[in-house]
């Protein structure tokens, strides 16, 4: 799937809150097929089990970055060693 199909196909989705967010995350490096997360409020990525987004890579921190709305736009924070 392309970045552009994947926004068109995230855009489809009206149930999200005004302030929501879909992301669309895939492996470059393999171009395995992504999925979709939807995000209201914070996100914490990262290989870890504790994180809401969980990523089996080891190209991935195990606390790799927060993704959050601070009431008027989206921000991702780099939490972890392997940079984003």
């Amino acid at each position: 799937m392309s970045v552009e199909e994947a926004v068109d196909l995230a855009s489809e989705n009206e149930d999200e809150p005004s302030h929501g967010l879909t992301v669309y995350l895939l492996d470059s490096k393999t171009n395995a097929e992504g999925r979709f997360f939807g995000i209201h409020e914070s996100v914490q990525i990262g290989r870890h089990a504790r994180n809401d987004i969980v990523l089996d890579s080891d190209r991935i921190s195990r606390f790799h970055a927060t993704v959050f709305f601070d009431g008027q736009s989206w921000h991702c924070a780099c939490i972890g060693t392997n940079g984003m």
